[in-house]
């Protein structure tokens, strides 16, 4: 697991994708990589960016039911769910482009990102 860990900080590393705040290490990730790597990613911050989608999450993004308000955001051809919105509007604020930083959970086997911060782009 370490090693495996190690290795996802080097990649980030040599390609400029994580940065130091505070000393904690926040990776600028996908969607689909966090979904890929959810338990080397556990309690880690990340920052992706992708469409907000609100409640109006596709049907085959992995739902881990934490609450009935959980929204996701869409990037690629991957979906993941958030715990908490950032203050966005999970009706208004549809389709948006955002940024999101957020904590990597997982429950029920299924990966999900507990939002810290969205802001729109």
């Amino acid at each position: 697991m370490k090693r495996v860990l190690s290795l996802i900080l080097l990649g980030a590393a040599l390609c400029g994708c994580s940065a130091t705040v505070n000393g904690q290490a926040r990776f600028r990730t996908t969607v689909g990589f966090i979904q890929s790597h959810c338990s080397s990613l556990l309690g880690k911050e990340v920052v992706i960016e992708g469409i907000y989608k609100g409640w109006d999450c596709p049907p085959d993004c992995p739902n881990p039911g934490n609450t009935r308000s959980d929204a996701c955001i869409f990037e690629g051809k991957s979906c993941i769910y958030l715990l908490g919105t950032g203050g966005l509007d999970p009706l208004k604020d549809l389709n948006k482009r955002v940024r999101v930083k957020g904590i990597v959970e997982q429950k029920n086997g299924i990966c999900y990102l507990k939002a810290v911060e969205v802001n729109e782009l």
